[in-house]
């Protein structure tokens, strides 16, 4: 049976026969790489089965990483122009499968590959060539209908142009507790239908134990971030400014918070304030950090945030200013507090005072 006779036997409802015809193409296109089995998210999970859910979502990235091809097609690009507006680089899902494959073939929305080879994850940061695009255009074709790219420029300085993420990064990437701030960062402006799956995206780019739950809304990133924390002593998970997480001022209520982070360097803290642990106790995260009291220094105007009573040093930031987290204190309770906002700024050379702190909420 040719094509166009498999397309007449398809289901009229548009949706519906735009996703077999894609499963259709994605099966012959892993048949000419001689895969034996082939897997998509969208028809081999069962969803109706908690634990087969549970179980796909908590190994997906190890799925990808081990796959000896992933197969990505870009369904709103015609061509070089437009790739950059393709949905695909917007969802939270698809973080994953771009950073956890070692190989790639990339396809255009009428299943023409956009590499003349598939483009494998070099260390010298070589990938596939590109071709030009246009309907029914093919490797070394050329179509007045579209906006060449050089022959021999590279896929992965183009998809880090797109994503921001560094070539280094694509290339490379190891999941695990590393540059939190910045792995939150890259998924701070995607989308997902679910609003557990913002957190649950993300599980297997920090490489961490999550149970999945869905209907604990919100509350599913602020246990991921609670996760991180307590294997991780990286200050980047409170490089974020916007709402907090209704559990825990600490703690950023979204991915989304990350997109204005300040991008944190590592300060050099006195020794008595080195201890590096974050607890999670039933009245917030304790920390030994280094707290100053607003009332005794003349501080800047832009920190007295409604409620401030403190202040410490959570880092420097890239362009090599302090960066400040004011405080407020929570009641009569001693050395707790609430977290108000980061604030960039100049510092002076402060005495210190060093208790072990309570943030709750």
């Amino acid at each position: 049976m040719s094509n166009s006779e498999k397309l007449n036997t398809l289901p009229r409802n548009p949706l519906l026969r735009d996703s077999l015809t894609k499963l259709e193409n994605f099966l012959n296109e892993s048949e000419k790489r001689q895969c034996k089995y082939a897997w998509a998210d969208t028809v081999c999970i069962d969803k109706s089965s908690s634990a087969e859910l549970d179980e796909s979502i908590r190994s997906m990235f190890a799925w990808y990483r081990d796959s000896h091809i992933c197969i990505v097609h870009l369904s709103r690009t015609h061509n070089s122009v437009d790739m950059e507006r393709d949905p695909w680089f917007t969802r939270g899902w698809t973080l994953q499968e771009l950073l956890a494959p070692r190989n790639f073939a990339f396809y255009s929305s009428d299943w023409t590959q956009i590499t003349t080879r598939d483009s494998k994850k070099y260390a010298t940061g070589q990938g596939g060539e590109w071709v030009r695009l246009g309907s029914g255009a093919r490797p070394g074709e050329q179509s007045s209908r579209v906006q060449p790219v050089a022959s021999q420029e590279s896929l992965w300085p183009t998809i880090a142009k797109i994503t921001g993420i560094d070539i280094d990064d694509l290339l490379n990437f190891k999941p695990g507790l590393y540059d939190i701030g910045k792995r939150m960062a890259w998924a701070s402006k995607r989308e997902t239908t679910r609003t557990e799956d913002t957190a649950y995206c993300l599980i297997g780019i920090f490489d961490v134990n999550l149970s999945i739950a869905y209907g604990e809304k919100e509350k599913a990133f602020y246990r991921l971030q609670v996760e991180i924390l307590q294997s991780s002593d990286d200050k980047t998970l409170f490089d974020w400014q916007g709402d907090a997480s209704t559990y825990n001022s600490m703690l950023a209520a979204s991915p989304a918070c990350f997109s204005m982070r300040f991008d944190l360097r590592a300060v050099e803290l006195p020794k008595v304030a080195r201890d590096p642990a974050f607890t999670l106790t039933s009245v917030g995260i304790r920390a030994l950090l280094v707290v100053h009291q607003m009332d005794e220094y003349a501080v800047h105007q832009s920190w007295k945030l409604p409620g401030a009573t403190a202040f410490f040093l959570l880092g420097i930031s890239s362009e090599g200013r302090r960066v400040i987290m004011i405080l407020e204190k929570l009641g009569t309770v001693e050395f707790q507090y609430k977290r108000l906002g980061l604030v960039e700024e100049g510092l002076s050379t402060l005495s210190l005072s060093v208790h072990a702190k309570h943030f709750g909420n």
